[in-house]
């Protein structure tokens, strides 16, 4: 496999406070040591108004594992699910040229001028689908990109490379922390209840609960 795309500014690494709170902070484009060193100290429950780790870092506190996440709405109701960003139509089900295995940049052209424009980085730590119609797919996580304007094309660089060398079809961008959005099929139930459960196999569960009917699922991600 090629090398992914990553200098050792943005590989992964553990860490471990002074109070013996784990954390994982892992492969990404933001450079969170130009911002601070590893703190001392971290509140699980703290946050601030500027980013000071990647989205995704994972922190283990006693039997607690929090997710460092960013969210950009107003008036949020604490304990209550919040609504996700609505996908923009330019940024799915795009064509996408041939990629050679162990490319990490990707032509990226919104499909509407100015309603699909993207900040500089606003993917940055998310992920890349690509699939075609025979169920071939690769998922690359975001290491960075410029900000894409006007309906132009930008380049989006990637730090896993392709593994495919195929002309595929379609592609999905996606920051998986930033917003989540789960629905209940209950229309009784307006605010689910979710948590996490242990990890088994690699994998967190989470379960959903909804509150009318007291019924639940898990699933993993």
């Amino acid at each position: 496999m090629v090398d992914r795309n990553l200098n050792e500014t943005f590989r992964s690494a553990k860490y471990v406070t002074r109070e013996g709170i784990e954390v994982y902070i892992p492969p990404s484009g933001f450079d969170w040591r130009s911002i601070q060193s590893f703190p001392a100290v971290i509140d699980p429950y703290g946050e601030s108004t500027t980013q000071e780790f990647p989205l995704g870092t994972r922190l283990g506190y006693g039997e607690q594992v929090f997710r460092y996440t960013l969210c950009g709405g107003t008036g949020i109701e604490v304990g209550a699910l919040c609504q996700a960003v609505v996908p923009l139509a330019g940024h799915i089900a795009e064509a996408l040229g041939i990629n050679a295995i162990g490319d990490t940049t990707v032509s990226f052209t919104p499909n509407t001028a100015t309603t699909d424009d993207v900040t500089a980085n606003e993917l940055q730590d998310g992920y890349f689908f690509v699939y075609d119609d025979t169920g071939e797919g690769q998922k690359m996580r975001i290491l960075s990109h410029p900000a894409i304007t006007g309906g132009a094309a930008g380049v989006i660089t990637l730090i896993d490379p392709f593994r495919l060398a195929k002309g595929l079809a379609h592609k999905k961008e996606q920051r998986r922390r930033e917003d989540i959005l789960m629905l209940s099929d209950c229309p009784q139930c307006l605010k689910p209840s979710l948590f996490y459960d242990k990890i088994h196999d690699g994998y967190e569960c989470l379960n959903i609960v909804c509150l009318y009917t007291l019924a639940g699922e898990s699933v993993g991600h």
